[in-house]
């Protein structure tokens, strides 16, 4: 699924790096901001693109943090949200219908 998310790609297995999920200069200092490029193929077949938050790796949620904020131009998305206190952990969990 992460290949058809963040694609295309030529050889359909891998994503392009640019289009991963990565860090990025937040606009203040005490934020952290994170941004990754949707593929509108894998946008038109539905796929979803939930950010998650975890201090342990080992839970996982979906509940948003303090100062969060998405924005989207064209394909791109940022997330950006404000630094806590100890551990922040975030992922970007991908569904495709059907499978």
């Amino acid at each position: 699924v992460e290949a058809f998310a963040f694609g295309p790609s030529l050889d359909g297995l891998t994503a392009p790096k640019e289009n991963l999920p990565h860090s990025v200069p937040a606009a203040a200092s005490a934020q952290l901001a994170l941004e990754y490029t949707i593929n509108p193929d894998a946008e038109t077949a539905l796929v979803t693109y939930t950010p998650e938050w975890s201090s342990d790796l080992v839970n996982w949620t979906a509940t948003k943090p303090v100062g969060f904020v998405e924005t989207r131009v064209g394909q791109k998305v940022t997330l950006t949200w404000t630094r806590g206190n100890g551990a922040q952990f975030i992922r970007i969990y991908l569904v495709k219908p059907g499978t």
